[in-house]
């Protein structure tokens, strides 16, 4: 894998774990529905397993 490969996974790793807990807040102002919590715990543990 390419450094840059690399690097652009971990900065869409970081966005999405931003999205699943920070981001949830900011839902309202932009009209969006927040995740369940069952699902934000689901994409957590999903998330915890991509390297």
């Amino acid at each position: 894998m390419h450094a840059k490969d690399a690097n652009k996974g971990k900065m869409i790793k970081e966005f999405i774990s931003w999205m699943l807990s920070e981001g949830q807040s900011m839902t309202s102002s932009l009209s969006y529905a927040p995740l369940p919590q069952r699902a934000v715990e689901k994409e957590k543990a999903a998330l915890a397993q991509i390297k």
